[in-house]
């Protein structure tokens, strides 16, 4: 039994899921989370970002240890179409590796997609970054989300290991 909903009701608290999705602004995550974690749901997953604050993810970590729940977060771009092409590019090179990876865009907000540049990222160099920098702009930018959530824009610099690089540059215009 699995549960999608915008709200969570008191029916929703009184039946046992297998699965719950909680998909919604991610000021109101945690708070979902709260009251369906001690429910006996085996499985939650979060459309990204998992919550608003480190503090938030640890207290999930502990909530859901606590109650031996599995967690999932959507972020996965590698297996959408435009991934595959690029991979299957970065494959057909041979013995090389993936010297680095530049993303320039307009307002995309750093917080709500960067996220997906750095999995991109990981993905196609086969490593995680192990260093990061930022020079970002002052102005905060509305996110599509509503006008309540900023978001920011600027120059992210990451490097791994390997000393292959991601570089996002996005800005307010």
């Amino acid at each position: 039994k699995g549960l999608i909903s915008k709200n969570i009701c008191k029916e929703h608290l009184s039946t046992v899921y297998n699965l719950v999705i909680i998909s919604t602004t991610t000021d109101k995550k945690f708070y979902f989370f709260k009251q369906i974690a001690s429910k006996k749901t085996k499985n939650i997953f979060f459309e990204k970002p998992l919550a608003r604050s480190l503090g938030d993810c640890k207290r999930i970590k502990i909530i859901s240890k606590k109650y031996k729940i599995r967690v999932g977060i959507n972020h996965q771009l590698r297996h959408t179409n435009q991934l595959l092409v690029i991979n299957n590019i970065v494959k057909k090179i041979g013995n090389q590796k993936l010297l680095g990876l530049n993303i320039v865009a307009g307002n995309i907000g750093i917080a709500m997609n960067g996220i997906h540049a750095i999995e991109i990222f990981n993905y196609l160099a086969d490593s995680n970054i192990n260093k990061i920098s930022a020079i970002l702009e002052k102005k905060k930018v509305f996110n599509s989300r509503g006008k309540k959530f900023l978001d920011i824009s600027g120059n992210v610099f990451c490097r791994n290991k390997s000393n292959q690089t991601l570089n996002i540059s996005t800005s307010t215009n």
